[in-house]
């Protein structure tokens, strides 16, 4: 009834969905080692598809950075202690100057995708550890894994819709399966499965919860069609092998990371006005 490549993507997103789940419900230490591990298998993923378009990164440092990174949001955000937050320059200094003594070629294009990758992977893993603080001050670790559920639900219904109602493609230069009715009917989806989940999230509206979603589908369809534009620039079908059946960590990704952030700053500005 499955052929072996469904078999081989359910059972890898089922594998990554445990990781994910276990990370952020066990224990806050679990978390930060899951995200740790994620910034490195990510920077390495970007680091070879930054090859493939000529830059050398220097991908020790990005990962450096970002691990101090996300340490200084996890004791700011989990102890109040944001003293480690300067301590992440050190590693950023060295990327800059270490370009001087490396001897490779296109300096310029080496510290740009260094630089971008930082900010792509590891900015929204930091960020993360600061969703479950934002309306209480308390740890509540389902809104850690709510970008996570509401782009899981998204891209489900989305794909479903798509299959069969699409016929009007969204960004066929980048993405060719990618149709505005998919797109849709994943929005709706998402937005009415947010409101219904509404009471199981304290502090939170049914409002806020439809805003939420709504932010990660808009966010979640950019940060999607985004990788496509990177890995078709580059001209590579997955950004790794990590996952059989979906590529890479990146692959799995894409759409949360630009998730994350956005959805950082709209609970930031709903809780100010």
């Amino acid at each position: 009834m499955f052929n072996d490549d469904f078999l081989k993507r359910a059972i890898s997103g089922t594998l990554f969905v445990a990781v994910v789940v276990a990370g952020i419900f066990i224990h806050p230490l679990l978390l930060l080692g899951v995200l740790v591990a994620m910034q490195v298998v990510g920077t390495l993923e970007f680091t070879r598809m930054a090859g493939r378009a000529g830059a050398r990164m220097n991908w020790m440092m990005c990962v450096a950075a970002d691990v101090l990174l996300v340490g200084a949001a996890y004791l700011h955000s989990q102890y109040g202690r944001g003293g480690m937050y300067p301590a992440v320059i050190l590693p950023v200094l060295a990327l800059v100057i270490g370009e001087l003594f490396r001897k490779k070629g296109n300096p310029f294009q080496n510290l740009a995708f260094a630089v971008f990758s930082m900010v792509y992977i590891g900015v929204p893993m930091a960020l993360l550890l600061y969703l479950p603080y934002i309306h209480t001050g308390l740890w509540q670790p389902d809104y850690i894994f709510l970008p996570f559920l509401l782009v899981w639900i998204n891209d489900t219904f989305a794909y479903l819709a798509g299959v069969g109602f699409g016929k009007h493609r969204m960004f066929p230069r980048i993405s060719p399966k990618k149709t505005w009715e998919g797109t849709v009917g994943g929005g709706v989806m998402t937005v009415a499965a947010a409101m219904l989940l509404s009471p199981t999230f304290e502090q939170t509206t049914v409002a806020e919860m439809g805003g939420m979603a709504v932010v990660a589908v808009v966010f979640g369809t950019f940060g999607d069609l985004l990788e496509s534009m990177l890995k078709r620039s580059v001209a590579v079908k997955d950004a790794g092998t990590l996952m059989p059946g979906h590529g890479g960590l990146l692959d799995r990704m894409d759409s949360v990371l630009l998730v994350i952030p956005a959805l950082f700053f709209y609970l930031k500005m709903t809780k100010l006005f």
